[in-house]
């Protein structure tokens, strides 16, 4: 099974894990939103707002072996 991450290391050299970067970020986005009613709305797009990073380019350049995100490879 393949991970994927949501961002290079830290100073620390830990990687976060895309999935629970995004669990995190959308459990945070229902809490602020259930006070005006808009919690599972929130849910889903803290859930979706990284979605392009399961990619492998994304992956790639995480790595260091691509420069920029274009997939026609224009910086």
């Amino acid at each position: 099974m393949t991970t994927y991450f949501a961002h290079s290391e830290n100073d620390l050299g830990a990687r976060n894990p895309l999935k629970v970067h995004l669990e995190g970020v959308a459990g945070r986005a229902r809490r602020f939103a259930e006070v005006f009613g808009s919690g599972e709305g929130a849910y889903l797009a803290g859930l979706l707002h990284d979605l392009g990073k399961y990619g492998e380019l994304f992956q790639r350049r995480l790595e260091g072996k691509e420069n920029g995100l274009d997939a026609g490879g224009v910086d």
